[in-house]
């Protein structure tokens, strides 16, 4: 107990330190404005883990970063490597702003992810059809439109008959 107590403990420090780290960053002109609770900072995407996490290097520091608002394909289900490909071909080696909402466990980092021609991450793979938009997530209404008119036309994994969400899919439920 004593020791789990200890771990919790050195995540909540380590998790402060990341974000006071941030907080250094500035915000770019065209990316809509901040909610009081959130940093925001830019850095360099130096790693692509899969459709929806990403290694972002500022200041000699890397963070991994789960993109909000989506669910890409695990890198073994259909359409997952491909999910990989466009965020690579998108935002490998650029500058992006990045506004962290959440610090999640082992310090992996969830939050918006802006490229420097200031579109959205998450909403770039929702309309390739290469992510599902989570439900319950605070995302605008064209993230959910993107996602219906990605299925109507049958666009990346919605070309499926019955596309298996991620998690789903992690729980077991593969085809």
């Amino acid at each position: 107990m004593k020791g789990s107590v200890r771990a919790r403990g050195r995540k909540l420090v380590s998790g402060l330190l990341i974000l006071i780290a941030l907080a250094l960053g500035g915000l770019p002109t065209g990316i809509p404005e901040a909610p009081a609770d959130s940093i925001t900072f830019t850095g360099v995407v130096v790693g692509i883990e899969d459709g929806d996490t990403l290694t972002v290097l500022r200041n000699k520091a890397r963070f991994t970063l789960h993109v909000a608002g989506v669910d890409a394909p695990e890198l073994d289900q259909p359409y997952g490597q491909q999910a990989k490909r466009l965020v690579a071909a998108l935002a490998m080696d650029q500058v992006v702003t990045v506004r962290v909402f959440v610090t999640g466990h082992q310090g992996r980092l969830t939050g918006e992810v802006w490229l420097k021609d200031r579109r959205n991450l998450a909403y770039e793979l929702v309309k390739a059809g290469l992510a599902w938009v989570k439900r319950g997530a605070l995302v605008p209404v064209d993230f959910e439109q993107s996602e219906a008119d990605a299925k109507e036309v049958q666009r990346g994994l919605w070309a499926n008959e019955d596309p298996v969400p991620p998690w789903e899919w992690r729980n077991g439920r593969r085809k």
